[in-house]
C-alpha cells in the first residue's frame, strides 16, 4: 500500500475563481453602506395621520435603506424621509419588509424612482 501525503495551500497553476455571488438573501442591487443617525420620516399613505416618525439607520443604498422604528410598518407603507440633514430634502418610498427586533422593528426601503423635470 502506498502511502499519501495530504498537502495544504495554494495550488500553483489553478484557475483564478471568480468573485462569490451575491448571498442568497441579499435583495439589494446597489453596494450598501453603514449610515448612522436618525432620519425624520411621514407617512404618505393616509396611515399615521401625517405625524413625524423617526428612522434609526442601519445602513443605506442609492436605492434604499434599512432602519429601525419603535412601532411597526406594514409592508407598502408609503414613507417620506428627509434625507439629507440641515437641508430640505425629502424622498419617497415603500418599505419592503418589516421584522420584531426585541427592541423595536427592522424596517427595509426602497427608494422611489425619481421623475426627470
Amino acid at each position: 500500500m502506498q502511502d499519501t501525503q495530504v498537502q495544504t495551500g495554494v495550488l500553483t497553476g489553478a484557475i483564478e475563481e471568480e468573485p462569490p455571488a451575491p448571498l442568497p438573501f441579499e435583495r439589494r442591487a446597489a453596494e450598501r453602506w453603514t449610515a448612522l443617525g436618525r432620519l425624520p420620516a411621514i407617512r404618505r399613505d393616509g396611515a399615521g395621520l401625517g405625524r413625524t416618525m423617526f428612522l434609526n439607520l442601519i445602513d443605506e443604498s442609492e436605492g434604499g435603506l434599512s432602519a429601525e422604528t419603535s412601532k411597526p410598518l406594514s409592508p407598502g407603507a408609503c414613507l417620506s424621509i428627509k434625507t439629507t440633514p440641515g437641508m430640505d430634502l425629502w424622498r419617497e418610498g415603500t418599505v419592503l419588509r418589516c421584522m420584531p427586533t426585541g427592541h423595536g422593528y427592522r424596517i427595509a426601503v426602497a427608494y422611489s424612482l425619481r421623475r426627470a423635470a
